[in-house]
């Protein structure tokens, strides 16, 4: 995608943000419902170091953004883009709509790319970091993989 698509930024009935659903009573003809659109043009580029043991090239990583915003409008909007992370660590995101996102950044062993992902077995732990994207700027973020930390199973 291009972050060309226009998605929905939120939905008011009767002057009022609808954030969770619409409700109709039994033959209630629906009137004063309106929906906003916004174009995902804002731009998320970051960096990934990797410390604790370890090389980048060993690790197959991806970073998603899921958005803040709660409502409707996240039902529908920009939330849920993903970008591959390179092997010098550099990843972008494009297509969002302004506000703040949740960076969630998750790795596997290349060794174990063809093999059934296996849970909490040796993985590094997620790491996770806020970023508010501005209309018309590019925000940029770097993000550390920490390898001495594994995403074990809690006994």
């Amino acid at each position: 995608m291009n972050g060309s698509a226009l998605k929905i930024t939120r939905i008011e009935r009767g002057g009022v943000e609808i954030r969770n659903e619409i409700m109709v009573a039994e033959r209630e003809e629906i009137s004063g419902v309106r929906i906003v659109f916004g174009k995902g043009s804002c731009v998320i580029r970051g960096q990934v170091n990797v410390t604790g043991g370890g090389a980048l090239k060993d690790w197959r990583m991806f970073v998603t953004a899921e958005s803040e915003k709660e409502g409707v409008a996240a039902l529908f909007g920009g939330s849920g883009r993903s970008a591959e992370v390179d092997d010098k660590g550099r990843f972008v995101i494009e297509g969002l709509l302004p506000g703040e996102y949740q960076l969630t950044l998750m790795a596997t062993s290349r060794a174990d790319a063809n093999s059934p992902p296996r849970p909490n077995d040796g993985v590094p732990a997620p790491v996770t970091q806020k970023v508010l994207v501005t209309k018309g700027q590019e925000a940029q973020v770097t993000m550390t993989l920490d390898l001495s930390k594994k995403n074990r199973e809690e006994k």
